[in-house]
Parts: C-alpha cells; sequence; structure tokens
C-alpha cells in the first residue's frame, strides 16, 4: 500500500456524464484545500480491469493501492455482478493523493469503478471509452481468462497498448493448454501481450540462461541430447509446460512427432534438432510447481549435465556434473513477488513479449501435431 496516502470518496452511483465534472470539482478543492498551493497531478497511465463478484472487487482495490504510488494515473474497474440483472451503469468515484519530498500534494490516481448487472455487460466498453486519458498508454488487466474473447471486451482491445493476464498454474491436459494458448496468440494482432504467470518463471529461465554464461558451457549447447523437466502436483503444471514450450523453441525444436507415454509428456526432436524436451510429474508431498530441469549434453565421449532444483526455501539450486562427478554448485534466491509487484513490472513496458508468444506458438504447434 503507498505510504501517507489519503483516498477521498467523490461520488457515489454518479451518472456516468457527471464523472469528468466530479472529478474536475475535486482537483479544485484540492487546491483550495492547501491554500492555493499547488497540487500536482501525475498521470502515466490508463489501466482497465474486469471483474466479477465483490471478493475480486475488495482484491483487485488493494492491489491498485499498492500499485497507484509507482503508476500514477487513471484506474478504472469494471465490474459486472452476476446477481444482477438490470443494465443501469453505476459510478463510484474515488482519487488517491499524497505528499511528495518537497511537501507537494499530489493527485497519485483517480479511480472509476463502473459496475453494472448481467444485461449492461454489453454497455460497459462503450462507458469506458470516453473516460480514458488521453496521450497516456493504456493497460488492460485480464485476470479472467473465461471473459478473454468476449466480443465485448474486444472492442476495448483496439484501444489497448497492452494486455495483461494471469493464466492459470494448472491444467488438465495438454489439450486444455493448447486451447488457452492458441486463444491468447489469436490476440497478438488487437494489441501487445503479456503473462503474468510467464513472469514469475523470469528466474528459471534466467537460471537456465546462466548455466551457458561460460565460454565451455556454450559450446555444450549444439552438443544437448536431452531436456528433463519434472513438477509436483496431480495437474499439468503450467510453468513445466512453458518451460519445456520455451527451451524447445530455443533450441529449435518445433516438434514434429509428439507422445505421452507413462506421463511423461515429449516434445520430441525433429530431423536436425538438437534435444527433445520431456515433461514428467512427482507426488506433491506438499509442494506446487516446478522441480527441475535437467539439461544433458554429450561431447567426446562426456557426459555433462546441467540441473537447476528447487529448494525448500523458494531458491534454485544449479549444479554440473560432469563424467559422473560433482563440478560446481550454486544457488539463485528469488525476490518474493506477489501479482501487485509483478503487475507493476509490466506495467513498466508497452512492448509486445516475442519470446512469450514464440513459446505458446510451439505449445500450440505441439498440440495440434499431437
Amino acid at each position: 500500500m503507498i505510504d501517507d496516502a489519503d483516498r477521498h470518496i467523490i461520488g457515489e452511483n454518479l451518472p456516468l456524464k457527471e464523472i469528468e465534472a466530479a472529478l474536475q470539482k475535486h482537483w479544485r478543492d484540492s487546491v483550495e484545500k492547501e491554500n492555493e498551493q499547488p497540487v500536482m497531478k501525475a498521470s502515466t497511465l490508463n489501466l482497465l480491469v474486469f471483474i466479477k463478484g465483490e471478493t475480486t472487487l475488495q482484491r483487485s482495490l488493494q492491489q491498485i493501492e499498492d500499485i497507484i504510488a509507482h503508476h500514477p494515473g487513471r484506474m478504472i474497474i469494471a465490474q459486472v455482478k452476476p446477481d444482477r440483472d438490470d443494465d443501469t451503469i453505476k459510478a463510484h468515484l474515488s482519487a488517491y493523493s499524497q505528499k511528495t519530498k518537497e511537501g507537494q500534494t499530489q493527485i497519485a490516481a483517480e479511480l472509476i469503478t463502473l459496475s453494472t448487472g448481467k444485461n449492461g455487460a454489453g454497455r460497459l466498453a462503450g462507458a469506458i471509452l470516453p473516460l480514458l486519458l488521453p496521450d497516456v498508454p493504456v493497460f488492460f488487466w485480464q485476470s479472467d481468462m473465461d471473459d478473454l474473447l468476449n466480443p465485448n471486451f474486444k472492442t476495448l482491445l483496439q484501444y489497448t497498448d497492452r494486455l495483461i493476464i494471469n493464466t492459470p498454474a494448472e491444467h488438465e491436459s495438454m489439450a486444455s493448454v493448447g486451447a488457452m494458448a492458441k486463444s491468447i496468440l489469436a490476440l497478438q494482432q488487437e494489441c501487445n501481450i503479456s503473462d503474468l504467470r510467464w513472469s514469475k518463471l523470469t528466474e528459471w529461465r534466467e537460471a537456465v540462461a546462466q548455466i551457458f554464461d561460460s565460454e565451455n558451457n556454450l559450446k555444450l549447447l549444439d552438443k544437448i541430447e536431452d531436456v528433463e523437466i519434472s513438477y509436483y502436483g496431480d495437474h499439468l503444471s503450467s510453468h513445466a509446460v512453458l518451460m519445456a514450450g520455451w527451451l524447445s523453441q530455443t533450441l529449435n525444436n518445433i516438434p514434429r512427432v509428439a507422445s505421452d507415454h507413462d506421463g511423461v509428456i515429449v516434445f520430441q526432436k525433429r530431423r536436425g534438432a538438437s534435444a527433445a524436451v520431456k515433461i514428467s510429474k512427482k507426488p506433491s508431498n506438499g509442494f506446487a510447481g516446478l522441480n527441475a530441469i535437467k539439461i544433458i549434453a554429450k561431447a567426446k565421449n562426456t557426459t555433462t549435465i546441467f540441473t537447476a532444483k528447487a529448494v525448500k526455501d523458494g531458491g534454485i539450486k544449479i549444479t554440473t556434473q560432469i563424467g559422473g562427478s560433482l563440478h560446481s554448485e550454486s544457488i539463485i534466491r528469488p525476490a518474493h513477488r506477489d501479482d501487485p509487484h509483478l503487475l507493476c513490472g509490466e506495467l513498466d513496458f508497452v512492448q509486445q513479449d516475442k519470446i512469450y508468444l514464440d513459446t505458446l506458438q510451439t505449445i500450440s504447434e505441439f498440440v495440434n501435431e499431437k
């Protein structure tokens, strides 16, 4: 939450046409309250959030309070209440202000919450568009994957600089992963896309990349014969599949043949590619997510095994074995980052995350080939 911040309730259940006037009046009142001292209004972005239900609303409000200290601007939360049938759109306005280091009052964020019943969902896009601040980027945070292809929301994507999603942590099958990947890829012509689930893999991708930082290890890249990824849990881990897709794409390993035998999913190497990538699960034992990534390379009759493995304190242990003997060992300790912190990071960029989309393309081709 932002420090020393005041939240001012400006109005509740206002007609849509009165929103801008109410915000303007709040700015004038803020100046008068400060005895005509200047009040600075900072706006770096528009952030749109679509939610359902009251519990999700309260969680979103808390997350926005964590965000606005770093990304001031206009936040618009659009809520569809499934227990209401009407199409009336009600508005609730708030503004957050805080003191700068110089003691100047800064309006850090304007928060507009629009709520309606099921019959009003189709009117929300039309209500939102006139409220967007001009000349600053528009970010659309959509955490409900069921609404991703809703035609009402697709209208907003035409005005969105970056769509931010949070895909599920687990899936029932590769088919469901493939369907999700296809849905996301279909949107890439509409706007730029990022995924908080992918962002949570940053340290794992850095751990694997770190293995090949040295010149000697870099020479082994085209000698890799197998990549083994294991995860905890009863359901298919999204992180395991994303890492498999990323490594397959990195190794030029778009599959021609795919297999699923005894619970092992294989991104099979094609002719000219260097390695197959295998995914297997382990009993959860109270854990979830990635367990280990093992990369096996062979050169001059010597086998080198690189392993990145999760440890109990949340770190990632990286080991190198050459010819069966331990050669080196190190530990990466990822910083704890919850969804608001991850979202803050995504709000720093508007460009397309091409590596993520290439990874989804590889996964989609894998499912289709299968």
